[in-house]
């Protein structure tokens, strides 16, 4: 077992230890509790019926006296009882948002784990189309994006092209200028965008649109745009999580399609080269079959 493992297996034990204690003195309050009203009823009923029988030396005076004694024992066991009550209380809230902080960092850490893993995918290849075949992947499996696409900028054309979808329909599919509608606007500035409550209330009137867009750059240097127009059924809106993985996922993908799009390029030019060294060379049989010049 790991050392948080042990951490947290001891956190648990002393709470379950804190219960323990706290439920065997409340228990042995209500009891104390339950003699003292017993003891109360039978002194009251002895000042009702006057002295006799059982009743203690000195009348009625000990009798009161007994029966302040032990109704003021009685309002001290009270307010110790109502103490362990807030105190109780306070464990068990103090129990719930520690429960609730360990799904929440058992729910980073699991995303962590699928971003680490995802990453490792998109620098384990230096092919254009299975790099963007994991990115599409990643942002459906980790973001929880039903619909969305990837824009890759050309630098001839200077529009953003779609390369690889999820649902998208030809118009939205269409080549994007530099600096026109909201993804050429996120690839100019080079700054996020997500989908905010007033966008939701002109969105109702108007449907369509990302509802996130993010620049996939190097340094200043822009990769592509990630957009996203719908998330799954299940998923009402980002969480803190994901503005994180988005963060993340962007750095990654772009250092992963740049290099990918380097070595394809590289390819295509080795293989261009290689085609006119072809051309260039001379078959033996040819060569030696050529007329030597006269000296």
């Amino acid at each position: 077992m790991t050392e948080g493992g042990k951490d947290k297996g001891g956190q648990g034990e002393y709470l379950l230890q804190l219960f323990e204690r706290g439920k065997a003195f409340t228990e042995q309050l209500l009891r104390e509790n339950a003699g003292l009203r017993a003891a109360i009823g039978r002194l009251q009923k002895q000042v009702s019926e006057g002295p006799g029988f059982g009743a203690p030396a000195g009348g009625a005076a000990e009798i009161r006296k007994r029966y302040d004694e032990l109704n003021a024992a009685y309002d001290g066991l009270r307010d110790r009882y109502r103490k362990l009550a807030r105190e109780l209380n306070a464990i068990k809230m103090e129990n719930i948002d520690f429960a609730k902080k360990y799904v929440e960092i058992e729910e980073q850490n699991t995303s962590l784990a699928n971003l680490y893993v995802a990453s490792y995918r998109l620098h384990s290849t230096l092919d254009f189309a299975e790099v963007l075949r994991i990115v599409v992947e990643i942002v459906i499996n980790l973001i929880g994006a039903e619909k969305l696409g990837v824009f890759i900028f050309d630098e001839e054309t200077e529009r953003l092209e779609c390369v690889a979808h999820e649902g998208l329909s030809p118009q939205e599919r269409r080549a994007i200028v530099i600096g026109e509608g909201l993804q050429g606007k996120v690839a100019a500035l080079g700054e996020s965008y997500y989908l905010t409550e007033e966008d939701k209330q002109r969105r109702a009137e108007k449907a369509g649109g990302p509802i996130a867009c993010i620049p996939v750059k190097i340094q200043d240097r822009l990769i592509g745009v990630l957009s996203i127009y719908r998330l799954l059924r299940q998923k009402d809106g980002f969480t803190s999580i994901d503005f994180k993985l988005f963060d993340l996922l962007a750095g990654h993908a772009a250092t992963a399609l740049y290099s990918s799009r380097l070595y394809a390029l590289s390819e295509r030019k080795l293989k261009t080269v290689r085609s006119f060294l072809d051309l260039l060379k001379i078959p033996r049989d040819e060569e030696s079959s050529r007329p030597y010049p006269a000296s």
